[in-house]
């Protein structure tokens, strides 16, 4: 989690947003579905074909957003970092669960680890805009709600679904975060991405009915 968080941020920073985004949650659903292989969890054909088809909306969306962001090596080898963190931390958490763990201890041995991980990034770090109104609400806001009360309810999924299925998806982030920038700040969709937008959904729809009709997984 806290090689996930670091990894991810600092990749943004370094290839732009829509880069960043697409190699960190796009390759996320394939290193958690072979990573969940390697232990025992099997990849089921309708998986396979849901993640490819949501992977393709992804990219479809990047590059009809037109901002053009420039590719840094070392910020994608960051985001696949980032991508496989996440994967590890899906992976085992599932397998956690499966064992008899309790959700939300799990998830709270999880945080603490990853907090005490990154508390030295602090020491001498500018936290005054941590004062003002604005950044305190920022920063409830996505500590609490995008944070503490998603991972929560990814906890509870997670619980019931394949490792790989849950990461597949969890690429409705990028998919609402494009809605969202049209709907609320009235960003301009272009064909490509408006595409992409479609085929995201279809990609998620598939990997719902897939798990209806998949076998249940091991445990």
């Amino acid at each position: 989690m806290a090689a996930y968080q670091l990894c991810f941020f600092v990749a943004v920073a370094r290839t732009g947003v829509a880069v960043g985004t697409m190699v960190a949650l796009g390759s996320a659903p394939v290193l958690t579905g072979l990573f969940g292989w390697a232990l025992g969890e099997r990849p089921t054909r309708s998986w396979i074909v849901a993640t490819a088809v949501a992977i393709v909306g992804i990219v479809l969306i990047v590059l009809g957003s037109g901002r053009g962001a420039s590719v840094d090596v070392g910020g994608v080898l960051l985001a696949l970092g980032a991508a496989a963190g996440y994967a590890l931390y899906t992976v085992l958490g599932r397998r956690l669960l499966v064992a008899g763990v309790h959700g939300q201890l799990m998830m709270t041995l999880f945080f603490a680890v990853a907090t005490v991980v990154l508390l030295p990034r602090l020491v001498g770090a500018d936290l005054g805009w941590l004062v003002s109104p604005r950044g305190a609400i920022s920063m409830l806001w996505l500590g609490v709600a995008a944070t503490g009360v998603a991972y929560l309810l990814f906890q509870r999924g997670l619980a019931h679904l394949p490792a790989g299925l849950a990461s597949t998806l969890s690429l409705a982030e990028p998919f609402t975060a494009t809605l969202l920038g049209v709907l609320l700040l009235h960003e301009h969709l272009g064909l490509l991405s408006a595409v992409g937008v479609l085929v995201v959904l279809v990609g998620l729809v598939l990997a719902g009915a897939g798990a209806r009709h998949d076998d249940p997984p091991p445990g």
